[in-house]
């Protein structure tokens, strides 16, 4: 371990790739609240403001020369995530079993 280490973290995603992602994100939150609320340790909106704060989010929108592009994909992010949150709800049950999505084959 050293104080003074950097990691730069990055994904070279197409926008397809980067909706896919946060589409799985989304779906993951899903497992967690559920997990959480299973516990005894909150349920779905327990720590929602940690999830959308959007006001620097804008601010730095705003600031990075490209704003319309930047919204866009704050918004197809919010979306996707979103998307997948509400499918993998509704697929899964109260006890952790997780139902058949049609179209889809669970291991």
């Amino acid at each position: 371990w050293t104080p003074h280490a950097r990691v730069c973290h990055g994904h070279d995603l197409t926008l397809r790739a980067f909706i896919a992602q946060h589409y799985r994100y989304g779906r993951g939150a899903a497992r967690h609240a559920r997990s959480r609320a299973a516990r005894g340790r909150g349920g779905l909106f327990a720590d929602m403001s940690f999830r959308w704060e959007p006001g620097p989010l804008l601010r730095l929108a705003a600031a990075s020369g490209r704003p319309v592009s930047i919204v866009a994909l704050l918004l197809g992010w919010q979306l996707a995530n979103t998307a997948g949150f509400v499918r993998e709800w509704v697929a899964g049950t109260p006890d952790g079993a997780r139902r058949p999505v049609p179209g889809r084959l669970v291991p």
